[in-house]
């Protein structure tokens, strides 16, 4: 949890590591008097001459009505920003700009936090951030056509998208309108990376921090996936043995390692968490750990198979399967064998009928349905009954479908707990995901669109997202 603490506490804590304030004013004219529309500041590590530099390369936008300005001031230039901000007054060069009211920046009261849907960050990295917005604006303050009249000329529909391209924000007419002061001061540390090594059974984590921040405590917290919130952790681990590697720029790359528990399953969440012992929690980073293990530990059956059908030959087998000539096997029958090849990268046990698709009544040669693929997953006792077709399911195939399920549930599997689906592959498009069924619920529906979706989730170490849309199709896409 991410501590609240004041914008005093916060700069007494990662100061040093700031070394220049970037700003950008917007003001709007009023009469004979220029007033402050908008201030965004941002705190930086970047020396005060290399803003300015770039500063310097985009021209300020300066009109009758409506005026932008880029600068930058160095933060030994702070405690005298925060006495003009408290007085109500932006200071620019030789000009002042009021504020709606003075704020005592250093007393505000805020969380951390690592996302804001009003300031973007300049530079890609998602750093924890205290955050200062002040004076919310009216919803309609920029409406008046003279101030799109006023930045048309520099290719500008209205003056909320001449300030979102100059001043890196997310304003617009309506409800986020912006305000009056923002602040952005981040903290400079975050988790760039994280592997686990299963053959060592080591979590290697890259920490990329400013080295001023000090010392920074790492701990990689793991939980079931589906335990509640307040629950105990199966493990709490302290990353250490750090090794640092230094870069031209400001920040430092750090990596560290930590045994990982022989508890831990692909299906855990990882937690990583960055502490300043100042502050409290300042990064948090998180993700399933299947999806940070190597492809090869991951998914066996999926790295082997690639060695003799590579990955963009499946996708072409799976996605384009009414345009492809079987050498050995009809068509349908192709699109079979690589329907149950999905699903058996999917960890499902799988066996195509072929010939003896068809449910007979014992003793007799009464045909009661047909099936293509019987695909099990033992653990958790699922059994998916899949049909397939190069065009998209008719009525008469979910029909069958349930037909063939009815059966199974009352003659071989009462009262054993194994969860029956149906399941209908097609090589169609445009497909609707699910086909409602009374007695079974839902049937889903994959068709080429779909099939891509999961590929690229076996890539991703998504796996498990096939099996929530396996049993809700109609939230699971």
């Amino acid at each position: 949890m991410y501590p609240q603490c004041s914008l005093a506490d916060l700069i007494g804590s990662v100061g040093r590591t700031y070394r220049a304030m970037n700003i950008r004013v917007v003001a709007v004219r009023e009469g004979d008097s220029w007033i402050n529309f908008m201030t965004v500041v941002r705190l930086t590590y970047e020396e005060p001459n290399d803003i300015e530099k770039r500063l310097r390369e985009k021209e300020e936008l300066l009109t009758p009505e409506f005026q932008i300005f880029l600068r930058c001031r160095p933060f030994s230039a702070w405690d005298t920003f925060c006495r003009e901000v408290s007085s109500g007054i932006i200071a620019l060069d030789d000009r002042q700009f009021s504020l709606q009211k003075g704020i005592d920046l250093l007393s505000t009261q805020e969380t951390l936090r690592q996302l804001d849907s009003d300031i973007r960050v300049c530079d890609t990295a998602p750093w924890s951030a205290f955050y200062v917005k002040n004076g919310a604006h009216e919803a309609r303050m920029l409406m008046d056509g003279k101030f799109a009249r006023a930045v048309s000329p520099f290719g500008y529909a209205n003056a909320y998208e001449a300030i979102n391209d100059f001043c890196d924000v997310n304003v617009e007419f309506g409800s986020r309108a912006g305000y009056d002061f923002c602040l952005y001061a981040p903290v400079f540390a975050r988790v760039s990376t994280c592997r686990i090594v299963p053959s060592d059974g080591e979590l290697v984590a890259e920490v990329e921090s400013h080295p001023n921040l000090g010392d920074i405590s790492t701990t990689a917290v793991i939980r079931d996936r589906n335990s509640n919130t307040g629950a105990p952790p199966k493990a709490r681990i302290r990353i250490t043995d750090f090794t640092s590697a230094k870069t031209d720029e400001p920040l430092e790359v750090s990596t560290g390692k930590a045994q990982i528990p022989d508890n831990v399953s692909l299906d855990d969440v990882l937690e990583i968490r960055l502490n300043l012992p100042q502050l409290g929690q300042i990064y948090q980073w998180a993700n399933v750990i299947r999806q940070i293990v190597p492809p090869s530990d991951r998914n066996i059956l999926f790295e082997a198979l690639k060695c003799f059908c590579p990955e963009a030959e499946l996708k072409r087998l799976l996605e384009q399967a009414m345009l492809i000539k079987a050498h050995k096997l009809k068509g349908s029958a192709a699109f079979e064998m690589h329907v149950g090849w999905l699903l058996g990268l999917f960890g499902l046990s799988t066996i195509v009928l072929g010939e003896y698709e068809h449910l007979v009544v014992p003793g007799a040669s009464v045909r009661l349905g047909s099936l293509d693929i019987l695909a099990a997953h033992q653990k958790s006792k699922l059994l998916l009954l899949v049909g397939c077709s190069f065009a998209a399911p008719t009525e008469r195939d979910f029909a069958n479908l349930v037909g063939i399920r009815e059966r199974l549930v009352r003659e071989v599997f009462a009262n054993t707990g194994v969860r029956i689906i149906p399941v209908f592959f097609s090589a169609a498009v445009g497909c609707l995901p699910y086909r409602e069924d009374a007695s079974v619920g839902f049937i889903p529906v994959i068709d080429a669109d779909r099939t891509a979706l999961f590929l690229e989730l076996l890539e991703q170490g998504g796996e498990p997202r096939f099996f929530d849309f396996i049993a809700n199709p109609q939230y699971g896409e």
